[in-house]
């Protein structure tokens, strides 16, 4: 009997926690990236939140800045702008201020002015909480809250891998299944789940090793489904030469 014939024969459960293993170790290899680079990130806006941008204080539904207003930021592109104007006649201006632009926002004494592919939404300001925006303040924000985003970074990256894997076990599936089938090869279509289940680990701990940010995303996800794929249509040749081989005569399955 050959291996995949052998792994075709397997209980289901085996097959279950397998899945439940890849799960597993997909979930750690994406969060391993995205947990650093997330806090990275945020971390990384806190150092240089002061270098590029003034004191932003919103109180009682009111902003303020440390400094000369208005302050414009500059991004190096024309088209995208952001100002902070809070003085009283701030408000007036803030269309002006994005008129000549793609993309922007303007922070007025009492609301934030967005502006995106010509649609303009004004965010009122009073239903927010008293913050100030500076370096150490989101510094200590992180430092509070990035804790509770890795938990929640983490259960999203399970639930998702949680729906993705059994989807793509039942759509792989279907290449054993219809592929033993064409060399008229016995299969049941569970068989052929076990299969796929199976073939699913040499991919996933291939992606663990090679880590999603060496590649990317697209590039991760394109060596992940070519090595799967591949295992899928070598099973099949595994299950077709078996087959064979128990037919010849004077040769019985084991």
């Amino acid at each position: 009997m050959g291996v995949t014939r052998s792994i075709a024969k397997t209980h289901a459960v085996v097959a279950i926690l397998v899945l439940a293993g890849c799960i597993a170790v997909s979930s750690l290899a994406v969060t391993r990236v995205i947990v650093p680079s997330t806090e990275g990130f945020i971390r990384g806006i806190a150092e240089r939140y002061d270098a590029y941008l003034p004191e932003i204080r919103i109180q009682n539904g009111k902003a303020s800045i440390k400094g000369e207003s208005p302050y414009s930021v500059d991004l190096g592109a024309k088209e995208i702008v952001i100002v902070l104007d809070t003085r009283e006649e701030g408000v007036k201006q803030a269309l002006n201020y994005l008129k000549p632009a793609e993309a922007g926002a303007v922070l007025t004494r009492d609301s934030l002015v967005t502006k995106n592919q010509e649609q303009i939404r004004i965010i009122p300001l009073k239903n927010m909480p008293d913050v100030t925006l500076n370096s150490l303040e989101i510094q200590a924000m992180a430092d509070r809250y990035l804790p509770s985003l890795t938990w929640w970074m983490w259960v999203a990256v399970i639930c998702y891998f949680c729906f993705s894997k059994p989807i793509q076990l039942l759509l792989l599936g279907m290449i054993p299944y219809f592929g033993a089938r064409s060399y008229s090869v016995a299969l049941s279509y569970g068989e052929a789940l076990k299969i796929t289940a199976f073939a699913m680990v040499p991919p996933v701990l291939l992606g663990y090793a090679i880590g999603m940010d060496s590649l990317g995303i697209i590039g991760s996800f394109v060596v992940y489904l070519a090595v799967f794929v591949g295992l899928l249509i070598l099973a099949v040749w595994d299950l077709v030469k078996s087959e064979r081989e128990m037919s010849r005569p004077g040769i019985h399955p084991s």
